[in-house]
């Protein structure tokens, strides 16, 4: 085994995700691993629990080992290094609401298709769909 492979920390499968404490709850499981990543860069090992299916309403938790609850809040509430996030190309981008479940959640609801207008689908209940999308400088 290398030395990477020895130091490599799996946030999806680790003792923390059961035995630790929650310092983070985050919108989607990438903003988890950001915070996951944060921490680790400052020397925080810690878990992310996700929810168990489609029935689990939790959202995705970061939790750290009860001795480091402190200094992972602490480094938590801190501002971000500049440059640290690059800026989210999808910020601005509006995800419309499938039709038949009403989901709007980035990881049911995925962009197949970009012309003649958006082609969408949804995960959750399997709707297909095309929005039309319409030039603001053509006019109404």
């Amino acid at each position: 085994m290398t030395e990477e492979q020895e130091n490599w920390w799996n946030p999806f499968s680790n003792e923390l995700i059961y035995g630790g404490v929650t310092v983070a709850q985050c919108r989607t499981t990438d903003d988890a691993q950001f915070v996951f990543n944060v921490l680790l860069l400052r020397g925080i090992r810690s878990g992310i629990l996700v929810p168990a299916g489609k029935m689990d309403l939790r959202l995705p938790q970061v939790r750290v080992a009860p001795d480091d609850e402190e200094a992972a809040l602490r480094i938590l509430s801190e501002p971000l290094p500049p440059g640290m996030r690059a800026e989210d190309p999808d910020e601005d981008f509006d995800i419309p609401p499938a039709p038949l479940c009403r989901s709007c959640c980035s990881d049911q609801v995925v962009l197949d298709g970009i012309e003649p207008g958006n082609r969408w689908r949804c995960e959750r209940c399997g709707e297909a769909w095309t929005e039309v999308v319409r030039d603001p400088e053509a006019g109404a």
